[in-house]
């Protein structure tokens, strides 16, 4: 009984104290005395509907919509005023985008505007639409803007590429031609990320344990950080961190600091002190609650400036000039997405980005065979050779392949003096359909049966 007494005491308490900290929230909200950084949005003091509650959360936004919402928020910072104007008419323009997003994109832009201010390349991870990327570009333009100069530039990083995004790069484009080439979006999961120390990994709303994916790539790269996390779970915990708030969740020791913290407190508490323990500096503020629950943003900065790219993953890092040539475009069937603020980084980016390179990923790879060869030592054959006596084989434009070495050098037979070399020809088209594995195979068993006789002194190995 005494037990069950206590335990209501504290939840008296735990309640006196939560509605103690909404009520000066509030007031410091509506005062203006709040800290810069958490009040960094300027958002209007009046309390307008939108402020109080995003009504009509999931609401897909409309043309219509547009006045609506500037007209909320007409006494906005004179700093981002006229930008936010814009933004919201294009936003509106796309029939795409739900309210609530527009709102979330555009306050967590400010803060990242305003706590990096010299940051030149973004990466916007698990990023849906790619709002909050189109956000931070428009928020660097100004009247001076000059788009041969080093400004901003942002990449867009998730495994699906809705219809939305597209919608929105169309709109932005045409309303700021000069982020056309500031602007990239590649589909793909985040495993292949090679993060970089130039790079800002941004994440709003990373779900579980994609936030704690986002925090180990942006220690491993030395990247700067901004991230929303959302949907926490104990899954993010590892085994003694778990063990430990089970125990003090346990703890009837009311002095005791863990034991007053959610889950979710818990959680991001432990993601701060391993960014901390990695040598990052970190601040921790929020965009309002009216827009959204989930409105703890963690930035982070290294102490520490490391070089632009990981030693460990520079020869990872597939250049387009190396990709898999298929249907006459290189794209890379295994690939990596390098996020460095370097020419070499973006033109790998480039190559990658987009809904053409997104769908050539999927398809199946072309069938690629392999045939050795020996010739005579003063004579050499080259991939280059061979492709030119393609017509002889088949009619101008009937197959079209490819063929590169398959090996890394030459081999000298030590008894007979003859050269042997290994050729992997990747059957791509024949007629302008894709070519099956089966046919691929028939194709090569004629391709070694006349090679042979084109060039008199070739052998085929069995």
């Amino acid at each position: 009984m005494v037990t069950q007494t206590f335990r209501l005491k504290i939840w008296c308490q735990r309640i006196i104290s939560v509605v103690s900290c909404i009520s000066a929230s509030s007031l410091a909200l509506q005062s203006g005395v709040l800290s810069p950084l958490y009040n960094i949005h300027n958002l209007s003091h009046k309390k307008t509907p939108f402020l109080c509650m995003i009504y009509g959360r999931k609401q897909i936004l409309e043309p219509h919509h547009e006045q609506q919402i500037i007209q909320s928020y007409d006494n906005m910072s004179n700093d981002y005023t006229d930008k936010f104007q814009d933004f919201v008419r294009v936003v509106c323009s796309t029939s795409s985008i739900p309210r609530k997003e527009l709102y979330e994109a555009w306050s967590t832009a400010i803060i990242i505007h305003n706590f990096f201010p010299e940051q030149k390349r973004f990466a916007d991870l698990a990023c849906g639409h790619g709002l909050l990327s189109w956000a931070l570009l428009i928020l660097d333009i100004d009247s001076t803007y000059d788009e041969n100069k080093s400004n901003r530039s942002a990449v867009c990083i998730d495994r699906r590429m809705p219809k939305s995004a597209e919608k929105l790069a169309t709109a932005m484009i045409e309303q700021w031609p000069m982020l056309q080439d500031k602007w990239d979006y590649v589909e793909s999961k985040l495993d292949a990320i090679v993060p970089s120390s130039s790079t800002l990994l941004c994440g709003v709303h990373a779900c579980g344990l994609l936030s704690d994916q986002i925090i180990s790539l942006a220690i491993h790269g030395g990247s700067p950080l901004a991230l929303v996390p959302c949907c926490h779970s104990k899954k993010s915990l590892n085994d003694t961190e778990r063990i430990e708030y089970k125990r003090n969740q346990n703890n009837d020791n009311i002095e005791n600091q863990l034991y007053n913290l959610s889950l979710s407190e818990y959680i991001d508490n432990a993601r701060v002190n391993k960014l901390q323990a990695a040598g990052y500096s970190v601040t921790r503020t929020t965009i309002p609650e009216e827009i959204t629950a989930q409105n703890k943003l963690i930035l982070a900065s290294p102490l520490f400036k490391r070089e632009s790219m990981p030693n460990e993953k520079r020869h990872n890092i597939i250049h387009p000039t190396s990709l898999n040539k298929v249907g006459g475009k290189y794209l890379p069937s295994t690939f990596t997405i390098p996020l460095g603020n370097d020419a070499v980084s973006i033109e790998v980016v480039k190559a990658l980005s987009g809904r053409k390179a997104a769908d050539a990923r999927k398809l199946q790879p072309s069938p690629s065979l392999c045939v050795s060869m020996f010739t005579p030592s003063d004579n050499k054959v080259t991939p280059k050779m061979l492709m030119s006596v393609i017509d002889a084989i088949w009619q101008p434009y009937e197959v079209e392949l490819d063929i590169q070495y398959a090996d890394d050098s030459p081999y000298l037979h030590p008894k007979t003096g003859l050269v042997a070399r290994t050729f992997r020809i990747t059957y791509m088209y024949e007629n302008g359909t894709n070519i099956s594995k089966e046919r691929a195979k028939q194709l090569h068993d004629e391709f070694c049966n006349r090679i042979s006789g084109i060039f008199n002194q070739i052998q085929i190995r069995n």
